[in-house]
């Protein structure tokens, strides 16, 4: 199961991977927008990391690598990156 659930989110570009899911049955799945910052999220929590807005900036060009790395679009990474903003500043206000 995890390795389909890998196999899921990788590059739809690459021919072996289209190939090895058509033949267990499977497709490529495009991950969410929120799919993506829950996962972010989670990879920071479990890291320790700690968010505020000093270093927010820094934490937006991860997350939009992050994105991309997950086979988020460009435009979808760059939405990603505005709503993680928007979270570290929110999390540094409360």
């Amino acid at each position: 199961m995890l390795m389909l659930d890998f196999l899921r989110r990788q590059d739809n570009t690459n021919p072996e991977v289209t190939w090895l899911l058509h033949a267990l049955g499977e497709s490529y799945q495009t991950p969410t927008k929120e799919h993506v910052l829950q996962a972010f999220r989670a990879e920071i929590y479990e890291r320790g990391q700690h968010l505020d807005a000093n270093n927010s900036l820094r934490w937006n060009e991860i997350a939009y690598g992050f994105a991309l790395a997950r086979g988020c679009s460009q435009p979808v990474a760059q939405e990603i990156m505005v709503d993680w903003y928007d979270y570290c500043r929110a999390s540094d206000t409360a």
